[in-house]
């Protein structure tokens, strides 16, 4: 009630003064702001007389009633909405930055407008260029290429993107703008053979050589990856002064929309001549060829020039109004951020999430009533629900006859989402695997959500989860160099279609061997997003090939383990899909139930080794498949066992497989199960042993070095329990003690004191011990305090333990007579030994 009170936002003068000692000094000074934002300068802020509590029993006025009303029905709790408020407040970029923002913007489109023209150059004749500082930020090979490129200032310079949405998410704030090319810069046949993509650049390039020198403007200049595509270099100017550490400004290209015919650049369309691409000389050509492969990334790389204007029209007239629905865009990129989607070549952007929102709203699924928190609950179950990977979605709302069908489209990408044009794919470059990883998230939010104990906020949107820490194991492949003779040979078609991009090519087929291979061992596989590079104008761009690819595998723990790979009958079809899929490593097996089946078995003997088998996979589909030799695998999930391994002194062919521990902590647990039931099974015990706990850190699975079993064959002599070295012979090996907490039954024959509590234990360690010795054949030794019992090798220490026993250690008699109770080191200590240590065992390993 009181954080309500404290928000209340009633104009009554008597209310809000009233409540206004709650707020923080910080904004109670804000009482003094004028209406133009500027503070009071008459003096400081006056006190605020106190108040009586008697003030706090007020009623709730109307306006406070509604809020929680609504906090009830709109929202989880109160706590969450003022939770999602101040991170919606923290991210979303404020009134007077967006106008400083806006303004600079506008100064820098007027001097865009304003530039000169250049003489007319061919394409391949660039050093023009070259001249002016500008190193041209593209692979352009092959380099022979017709056409002819002039530079004309353009005619329209728009505002593009989240930024003119208001969608923006800070800390990175980039304002995109886009320059339409002049339809004098244009040829008819310019969506052929790169002809394009190169103009564009060379356009971006003559603005950068010009821009550069506005030092009152712009304090740097750089090129970068529009969303990691390499044909597609982009400009970002960063302002002088405090604005250029807050902001940057993207430059992109546009073209005219109705320049180009939106047919010919369907999915099943080609626009890259192979005669051209692989042996470098351009013939005449026409613009329709169905005998060449198709070429949709190509196609959809240019489209998404022609359709950034409508796009952006759109989103803005769509949630122009529904700021519950831009609230939940801004938390919903905060979602991404936190989890590393959003970035790098193949991400799920912030602006397809947008567009996502919108079109649900067009669908009727959001309502621009709705609290923020509803729209992120439901744009995350349409996430979990949605199969865009099978079954694509369209903004299109009604296809013209030329329009492709999604069907065509799921056929050239592994992901659809369609804009309002029925053309372009939002989701061109997003692999399967980085799309099903936002599934398995947005699953993982949905039930962070549905849990009312969880702090469903903190891990939903201020959690951070690197790629690392999501993922169990983790592999790099190194020289990827490997990869672009592997394209060559095998995958031509996507080599050109990708525009010399070998790995983008190759990507998608390594993706699915690989998901093939593991089968159900993983329940999740993607690909570590590298950021996008920024380099100088006059540097060269970075290398197609350059670094390393990193996966992560996120392992199904019930079959992770598993040596055998079981496959199809043998004499048929699929055993020699089968056989030709694994190679060498398939082979004919006969099972149990007396099947003849396809089948390849992994090496491993301890599970340490089992642990590791997705290794052996990997690297050996890699290297059949790929070409990619195991030296260049680098897999990281066993690099921290040798530290768990244990030297042993003794070398007996017949002893237990160490490992890393793991057997032999089962071998103790099957040794303790034993002793449990023969201590429970034992006859002529005065009172029935109730629990059997241990409390050793081997007992549940977090020892170090778990003990291995002992023998004292042949090196000492057993004396009255006690193990006695035989002459010339060396001192048996350490044992180390389990320790083992026995309860007893409550009965009202238990004394009183704490004193007499300890000899009846200890006659009951007298009693188990003559016991066990009596009926199991079992060597112990009684003490005071415990009994110790070996068994197999291993030593138990047993101690007995009666429940009221800590009550009493706490007892303390006075000098005057009187009892108090207060906790004693002993008691504290014997409280953790016989009842905390039993209860954090039984959690852990139950």
């Amino acid at each position: 009630m009181m954080i309500l009170a404290a928000g209340d936002t009633s104009k009554e003068e008597s209310s809000i003064a009233g409540r206004e000692e709650l707020l923080p000094a910080s904004v109670r000074n804000e009482s003094n702001v004028t209406a133009n934002g500027d503070h009071d300068v008459e003096g400081p802020p006056k006190k605020v007389a106190r108040l009586s509590t008697t003030h706090f029993r007020k009623p709730l006025t109307n306006q406070e009633l509604n809020e929680l009303k609504e906090t009830e029905s709109l929202y989880k709790s109160n706590l969450f909405k003022l939770q999602v408020s101040e991170l919606i407040a923290e991210v979303s970029v404020k009134a007077k930055r967006q106008r400083t923002v806006e303004v600079y913007v506008n100064e820098l489109q007027k001097c865009l407008l304003k530039l000169s023209s250049s003489k007319s150059h061919k394409l391949i004749d660039q050093e023009w260029l070259t001249k002016r500082g500008v190193n041209i930020p593209l692979e352009q090979e092959p380099w022979e290429v017709k056409g002819n490129f002039k530079f004309v200032p353009p005619t329209h310079v728009h505002s593009v993107g989240s930024f003119s949405a208001g969608l923006s998410c800070k800390p990175h704030v980039h304002a995109d703008i886009a320059v339409e090319i002049p339809l004098e810069c244009l040829q008819e046949k310019d969506n052929l053979n790169h002809r394009y993509h190169r103009k564009r650049v060379l356009y971006l390039s003559f603005i950068a050589t010009k821009i550069v020198k506005l030092h009152s403007l712009v304090a740097s200049v750089n090129f970068t990856y529009h969303q990691g595509e390499h044909m597609k270099p982009i400009l970002v100017i960063t302002p002088p002064g405090k604005l250029g550490k807050h902001c940057a400004v993207r430059l992109h290209t546009c073209i005219p929309q109705d320049f180009f015919k939106f047919s010919r650049f369907s999915p099943s369309k080609n626009n890259v001549r192979s005669t051209w691409y692989k042996n470098g000389i351009e013939s005449e050509v026409t613009l329709v060829d169905h005998s060449e492969p198709a070429t949709p990334h190509y196609n959809n790389s240019l489209l998404m020039d022609m359709t950034h204007s409508k796009n952006t029209c759109f989103l803005q007239q769509t949630l122009e109004g529904a700021e519950s629905i831009q609230h939940a865009t801004l938390l919903l990129k905060v979602w991404l951020r936190q989890r590393d989607l959003d970035q790098g070549r193949g991400a799920f952007t912030g602006f397809v999430m947008s567009m996502f929102a919108a079109y649900l709203l067009r669908k009727g699924k959001l309502s621009r009533v709705m609290s923020s928190y509803q729209v992120v609950r439901i744009v995350l179950h349409e996430l979990v629900e949605a199969d865009w990977m099978n079954k694509g979605i369209s903004l299109a709302e009604t296809a013209e006859g030329s329009c492709p069908c999604l069907t065509e489209f799921d056929k050239a990408f592994d992901v659809v989402f369609v804009d309002v044009s029925g053309y372009v794919n939002f989701c061109a470059s997003l692999l399967c695997t980085t799309f099903l990883r936002v599934q398995h998230e947005a699953q993982l939010s949905m039930e962070h959500l549905n849990c009312n104990t969880a702090d469903s906020f903190h891990h939903i949107l201020m959690k951070k989860i690197p790629f690392a820490r999501k993922f169990d194991h983790l592999f790099r492949v190194e020289n990827i160099e490997l990869l672009s003779a592997v394209a060559q040979r095998q995958f031509s078609a996507q080599l050109m279609d990708r525009c010399g991009d070998a790995v983008s090519a190759v990507l998608p087929h390594v993706i699915k061997v690989l998901q093939q291979g593991l089968g159900k061992r993983v329940r999740l596989l993607d690909i570590k997003l590298e950021t996008t590079p920024k380099w100088c104008i006059d540097t060269c761009h970075p290398a197609l090939t350059r670094g390393s690819l990193a996966f992560g595998l996120l392992l199904n723990d019930e079959y992770a383990s598993s040596l055998l790979e079981r496959g199809p009958d043998a004499n048929t079809t699929m055993a020699e899909e089968f056989r030709e899929f694994w190679g060498e490593r398939a082979e004919l097996r006969r099972f149990q139930d007396g099947s003849i089946r396809e089948a390849v078995l992994w090496p491993g003997k301890t599970i340490a080794e089992k642990r590791v088998v997705c290794s052996h996979i990997v690297k050996h589909l890699l290297k059949m498949h790929f070409g990619v030799n195991e030296a260049s695998v680098i897999y990281r999930a066993d690099c921290l066992d040798a530290l768990l391994t244990l030297p042993l002194r003794y070398k007996d062919p017949e002893a237990l497989t160490y490992g890393t521990g793991e057997e032999a902590n089962v071998h103790l647990l099957r040794c303790f199960d034993t002793l449990t039931a023969q201590l429970r099974g034992l006859d002529d015990l005065p009172l029935t042993i109730t629990s059997v706990q241990g409390t050793s850190p081997a007992f549940r699975f977090t020892e170090v070095l778990p003990p291995v079993p002992s023998s004292t064959c042949g090196t000492a002599s057993i004396v009255d329990s006690v193990a006695v070295p035989r002459a010339n012979k060396p001192t048996p090996p350490w044992v180390p003690t389990m320790k083992v907490i026995v309860h007893m039954e409550g009965t009202g024959k238990w004394p009183e004191t704490a004193q007499a509590v300890r000899r009846v234990k200890a006659a009951f360690h007298l009693k188990l011990a003559a016991l066990l010795k009596e009926q199991c054949s079992l060597s112990c030794s009684a003490y005071p305090t415990h009994l110790d019992v070996f068994k197999d090798g291993f030593m138990f220490r047993l101690q007995v333990a009666y429940h009221r026993e800590i009550v009493l250690m706490k007892q303390i008699h006075g000098a005057d007579g009187t009892l108090r109770v207060r906790d004693t080191p002993a008691s504290v200590t014997l409280a953790r030994e016989t009842e905390d240590l039993p209860v954090l065992t039984t959690s852990l390993h139950g």
